[in-house]
């Protein structure tokens, strides 16, 4: 047998294991794949309580017709086994007319599956749906249930290595595991996906707003740096608390930039979105971050003001460490409330002249320079 061969007989042996493990009719107890025993015939042990029986069955494919000579010879070899109380002759592919209407052959019982890799998948996700049918899962749609066959392809293949012996209990544990991790992820996803229906911006889509890559170049003063460091250390924090940090400033001062350019170093960005405070009060946001205890976020609130910040800060100041929220206001005033709060600060005039510099290299010096000046007086 080439390898190609002998990789598409070890899939489908492993497919065959899923295909049984699901069925309604098959009540075993323990099975293993590739048992270690002296016949090499066997790949697949059932074992049974009530009644206490044990069933091994061989599995065998054919990219040709499948004869009635070969299902005599390969039934013979297997009861010769003579380690299980039943046996089971799993045949793959096309049969010959005579092995078609063959149910037994002898005391070997044959049971019979087309060699068509998808329709297997299929078929092993509708015994799925099934199986959570009976167990008060729900309906399922076809791509989770495809999702959770590849797991179990996956795990039973590992299992094949290892001539593992599964319970009955942890192939039920197992499932509910995945099968919960699974909702909570699509769930998740189904919320993530809600935002931007209802006028948020995920991170990556916020990068594209102009006074967010323009200028392309951030320039870092002092007071930057050290707020920048700060935050960062405060949003990476292990405390369990729910954090609140308030930007505020001068129009056209650099808040939004700031934030984002803070926000740009943490590794994981897909809890991120940018909203406006208005925006964010007409959806039903607020009301999914109380009642779904497993949704993370990280929520920049522009135009946030006092009232709203303060509306805020009472309903969701006992969320836990899975929400941030960085709220942007114009506003002057100093919250009393316990909050990072920073006050931004115009630019020098020499980071001014920077920026101007690095992106509109074709102005004159003598611009810059009466530009800067002008707009650090105006401020």
């Amino acid at each position: 047998m080439g390898g190609q061969d002998a990789f598409r007989g070890y899939f489908l042996q492993v497919i065959v294991g899923v295909l049984e493990a699901l069925d309604e009719k098959n009540m075993w107890e323990f099975l293993i794949l590739e048992p270690d025993l002296e016949s090499e015939k066997v790949d697949i042990r059932w074992i049974y309580i009530s009644p206490p029986k044990t069933v091994d069955d061989q599995v065998k494919s054919s990219k040709n017709p499948i004869s009635l000579r070969k299902v005599k010879l390969w039934a013979e070899e297997l009861e010769k086994a003579e380690f299980a109380d039943e046996y089971h002759l799993v045949l793959l592919g096309n049969f010959s007319q005579e092995v078609s209407k063959m149910e037994n052959y002898n005391k070997v019982k044959l049971i019979k599956f087309s060699m068509d890799i998808v329709g297997l998948h299929q078929r092993a996700a509708h015994l799925l749906g099934k199986y959570l049918e009976r167990n008060k899962y729900g309906l399922m749609e076809a791509d989770f249930k495809e999702r959770i066959i590849d797991a179990l392809i996956t795990k039973f293949s590992e299992f094949s290595t290892k001539g593992e012996q599964i319970s009955r209990d942890n192939f039920d544990k197992m499932l509910k595991d995945w099968i919960t991790t699974l909702s909570s992820q699509k769930i998740r996803k189904a919320t993530y996906d809600s935002f931007e229906e209802q006028g948020f911006y995920s991170f990556d889509n916020w990068s594209h707003f102009q006074n967010i890559s323009f200028p392309k170049i951030f320039v870092r003063d002092n007071l930057r740096m050290r707020i920048i460091q700060a935050l960062l250390d405060y949003i990476k924090s292990d405390e369990n608390i729910t954090k609140f940090i308030r930007i505020t400033g001068l129009p056209g001062i650099g808040k939004r930039r700031l934030i984002y350019e803070i926000l740009t170093q943490l590794s994981n960005k897909n809890y991120i979105y940018y909203v406006k405070s208005e925006t964010l009060k007409r959806s039903n946001l607020i009301t999914k971050i109380v009642s779904n205890q497993e949704l993370e976020l990280i929520l920049v609130i522009d135009e946030c003001k006092r009232s709203d910040y303060l509306e805020y800060y009472e309903i969701l100041a006992n969320q836990g460490s899975r929400l941030i929220l960085i709220t942007i206001s114009e506003d002057p005033e100093v919250e009393s409330i316990d909050v990072y709060k920073y006050r931004l600060k115009p630019l020098s005039i020499d980071a001014i002249k920077k920026i101007l510099t690095d992106e509109f290299k074709t102005i004159p010096e003598y611009i810059i320079n009466r530009f800067a000046e002008h707009n650090i007086t105006n401020l």
